[in-house]
């Protein structure tokens, strides 16, 4: 199985590459998604109220969105985070896999450092215009959305990172040709 990370700063269209290549056939895992369900964990909520007391009485939405605020803010509080959830996350990309066999998985990674153990890195580009537009269009206010940029790579240090690097502000047309092509050359790289 050929494992393929899609990573990029926030906005800048990995979902929908995900969702291209879900159209086309491939399974595409959404690290994001399993670190939402591994935070629904017991064991995960309660190490969150002990770091967090403040969030400990609040539903899971509104806890989610405070604990959020914090970990964009404070890059102790992230790493703390990140260090919590991504052992779960890991585990859970594992099992899918596992249950999912196929000959090439897509696993969306937000976390530049989380795409070192991947046959392929895929870096997803786009101006910092059209990512803050489209965080807006998601509810995130401006605050939240420097908070959450900055505590990320750089998109040149994303692109350091890659082995291919596709447009995520290419009109339809072109994305999906971007999209077709890096299947080819996936294809052409695991078999050589």
């Amino acid at each position: 199985m050929v494992k393929v990370s899609i990573s990029g700063g926030i906005g800048s269209g990995k979902s929908r590459l995900g969702s291209l290549l879900t159209n086309l056939g491939f399974q595409v895992i959404d690290a994001d998604l399993l670190a939402k369900n591994c935070l629904d964990l017991v064991t995960m909520k309660n190490a969150v109220h002990k770091k967090f007391p403040e969030l400990a009485d609040l539903d899971d939405l509104t806890m989610r969105k405070k604990l959020a605020a914090i970990v964009f803010s404070d890059k102790l509080a992230l790493r703390w985070l990140e260090d919590l959830i991504h052992p779960c996350v890991q585990d859970e990309i594992i099992q899918f896999t596992k249950n999912y066999p196929t000959e090439v998985v897509f696993i969306e990674v937000p976390v530049l450092a989380a795409t070192k153990d991947y046959d392929f890195r895929v870096v997803v580009t786009a101006p910092m215009e059209l990512r803050i537009a489209r965080l807006k269009q998601r509810g995130l206010d401006v605050l939240d959305i420097f908070n959450r940029i900055s505590s990320q790579p750089t998109q040149e240090e994303f692109i350091a990172s890659a082995d291919f690097v596709v447009d995520g502000s290419a009109e339809d047309v072109e994305f999906e040709k971007a999209g077709l092509q890096l299947i080819a050359q996936i294809n052409q790289g695991s078999h050589e």
